[in-house]
């Protein structure tokens, strides 16, 4: 028995309709990371600037754009920025694992019983 298709109904377009919504939510969260990214760099920013015109600890040296460490490891910090912004933004981000270790970490070296002597 054939099935007929009455021409009244019109059909929807499910499979172009789920795709248009897959580009929304990845043009939403591509918007959203790139978000992150210019706040993480404006802290930094805020943060160089900061150091820079303090004026209540003498003679500190910080310039990250003529020392190499200085500059990774500002680097470092932007990025850990961007992943605790992009967790907020229910993004994921492979260091937010590395934050979550860092915690445990800082946790350690917080706690009452932590002998800095002791540090494998």
């Amino acid at each position: 028995m054939e099935i007929e298709h009455k021409s009244n109904i019109i059909e929807f377009p499910l499979q172009r309709r789920m795709k248009d919504i897959s580009l929304e939510e990845f043009f939403k969260k591509s918007n959203e990371y790139d978000d992150c990214v210019a706040l993480a760099r404006y802290c930094i920013d805020m943060i160089t600037h900061f150091v820079h015109t303090q004026d209540f600890v003498d003679n500190f040296k910080f310039d990250p754009e003529k020392d190499p460490q200085q500059h990774a490891d500002l680097f470092v910090i932007l990025n850990l920025l961007v992943a605790s912004f992009l967790r907020n933004a229910n993004i994921k981000h492979i260091l937010q694992d590395d934050l979550d270790e860092l915690l445990e970490k800082i946790q350690i070296l917080e706690s009452e019983n932590f002998d800095p002597t002791k540090i494998e």
